[in-house]
């Protein structure tokens, strides 16, 4: 390729003798993100309008373990090749969502996040609920079988393992509490 081809294919913008072609950026789907399992975080973005404070707030987003970024579609920077070189790959770890309400999409956030504590709320009094069932099943066999030694300890045993699922069912609680009180605190700011 020829020095003057390979400047106009640039922009004479410092490509270090390399260029690559690449298709438009492709934007995530917010509901497929907001449904994905596990422990997520997004960051929610507004009037950002600057390629180069977003494509940091990308890079940034990605070493911080973002799992999607979400902006506006009207009055922001659209990811485009100044995002892509600033974000330093990071425009292609974290999935960034454009919506056209951001205030629609906040109440979403919190209803999905609202959904899953109630969730794991009932599979927590369900544990429970099989743990007391069991404790007392293990309290009559040994009732029962008082003088047979090694069934008693066997007994004993899982009753231990059973007092053991109770109280990492009540862990899961309290860190579902405090990820929830976490969440709400950011909203206040």
């Amino acid at each position: 390729m020829s020095r003057q081809r390979f400047d106009r294919l640039s922009g004479g913008r410092g490509a270090q003798g390399v260029l690559a072609e690449m298709s438009s950026y492709q934007y995530a789907d917010f509901e497929g993100e907001v449904r994905k399992d596990g422990d997520r975080s997004f960051l929610i973005l507004d009037g950002v309008t600057d390629p180069h404070n977003l494509g940091a707030i990308l890079r940034t987003a990605a070493f911080f373990g973002v799992s999607a970024v979400v902006c506006p579609k009207d009055r922001s920077v659209p990811i485009n090749a100044t995002v892509e070189r600033i974000a330093a790959g990071g425009a292609s770890v974290v999935p960034v969502c454009r919506v056209t309400n951001l205030a629609r999409a906040m109440g979403r956030l919190q209803d999905e996040l609202s959904r899953q504590l109630e969730g794991a709320k009932a599979a927590r009094s369900r544990a429970l609920e099989r743990a007391d069932e069991a404790l007392e099943d293990r309290k009559v066999f040994l009732e029962q079988e008082a003088g047979l030694h090694l069934e008693r300890e066997t007994a004993r045993a899982q009753v231990q393992s059973v007092q053991e699922a109770w109280e990492l069912a009540r862990a899961e609680e309290a860190r579902l509490a405090v990820n929830v009180a976490r969440r709400e605190g950011d909203g206040k700011r």
